[in-house]
């Protein structure tokens, strides 16, 4: 499949959730994991790394990249869900 016609995955959280959630991204038919989001570079980049996702410190520092994302994973706290999810929007 064209890479242009894959559904765009990113991940929001790189805990034991949010990994969980990269790699079966990442092994989807139809889909690739893009990227991957977390304020800890000891979580985001080994994951960024092991599958081939760009690494983000911010949902901020995402959005201002440019990046084209179809669909995104937010594995946070409950809490945070529903202000990481409106700046995704």
């Amino acid at each position: 499949m064209p890479e242009s016609l894959l559904l765009s995955i990113v991940v929001v959280g790189c805990g034991s959730v949010g990994r969980s959630h990269a790699r079966a991204a990442a092994r989807t038919p139809g889909a690739r994991l893009t990227a991957v989001v977390d304020l800890s570079e000891q979580a985001r980049m080994p994951l960024a790394q092991e599958l081939g996702a760009t690494p983000f410190a911010s949902v901020e520092d995402l959005l201002v990249s440019g990046m084209a994302v179809d669909a995104a994973v937010v594995a946070l706290p409950d809490r945070l869900h529903a202000p990481i999810s409106l700046q995704l929007l």
